[in-house]
């Protein structure tokens, strides 16, 4: 988390701020042209994930995954939520003023001198880069809350997935889609609902959408690498990475394991 995120969300522990999603967004605010990546755009703006994290109530209910756009100072008079009268500020590149986070990642600060020259990467960031994800939140300390999370090493979710991607395999796309809807259908309005569901419209469920859908639904749970090697674009490129060959899908053999045991070969080797 950034340096001010205890204002937000209510504790006293400090961050690193070195983590954030990969943009979806370039430097001028268009969507950036790769079909991997992107994860916060590929949440569908009625889906309830996608708007801001917030506390509900002092029980620690929330709604939302992500801190984007201004953030405010914790209300502490409610015990949850925002005090949107507080905002919180920055204290490097943005020192003083409000802090915003931004689906993208860039010199901003530094605009209004002209100086983009230095692009979008992961050396190139600011304070404000980047959407930060709390789908495991961190909740209100005042409330007692703080280490109350966990992430889950396994969701009933992923066993729906798991037989779907199969049955999807297999050419039987309805069943996959009946498999998929079970579970996406929390994340929307009921009045919303048909205009998401691939049952209504198998149409939409191709391997793009199920890598993307793959992305969405374990976000921050480990899998991504896992299932872009199964479906063999782990060696595609996206946000600051270029395409690369299939031997960056297998973890290399460290030196110190080879040297003490001659039967290792690396990746490739005779």
């Amino acid at each position: 988390m950034h340096y001010q995120a205890r204002y937000s969300l209510d504790n006293d522990w400090g961050g690193w701020n070195g983590i954030h999603l990969t943009p979806s967004l370039d430097l001028e605010g268009d969507e950036l042209p790769y079909a991997l990546g992107k994860p916060y755009e590929k949440f569908a703006d009625t889906d309830k994930r996608k708007q801001p994290f917030h506390t509900t109530a002092t029980g620690g209910e929330y709604e939302g995954f992500f801190l984007i756009g201004q953030m405010y100072e914790f209300d502490k008079v409610k015990g949850y939520g925002y005090d949107s009268t507080q905002t919180v500020k920055g204290t490097e590149e943005w020192n003083g003023q409000p802090l915003k986070f931004v689906d993208q990642v860039g010199r901003f600060s530094e605009k209004p001198n002209g100086r983009w020259a230095e692009g979008s990467h992961v050396n190139t960031g600011e304070e404000n880069s980047g959407v930060r994800l709390l789908k495991f939140p961190w909740l209100p300390m005042s409330q007692n809350l703080f280490q109350f999370n966990a992430a889950p090493e396994i969701r009933l979710a992923e066993i729906y997935y798991s037989l779907a991607e199969c049955k999807y395999r297999a050419g039987d796309k309805a069943g996959a889609a009946v498999l998929l809807d079970a579970v996406r259908e929390r994340n929307f309005d009921a009045d919303d609902w048909d205009a998401q569901s691939y049952q209504a419209d198998l149409s939409k469920l191709t391997d793009d959408e199920f890598i993307d859908e793959l992305g969405r639904e374990f976000i921050g749970e480990r899998h991504r690498r896992t299932d872009l090697i199964r479906w063999n674009r782990f060696g595609a490129e996206w946000w600051d990475k270029p395409a690369d060959g299939a031997d960056k899908s297998i973890f290399p053999i460290p030196n110190q394991a080879i040297n003490a045991n001659p039967l290792l070969k690396p990746n490739g080797a005779n």
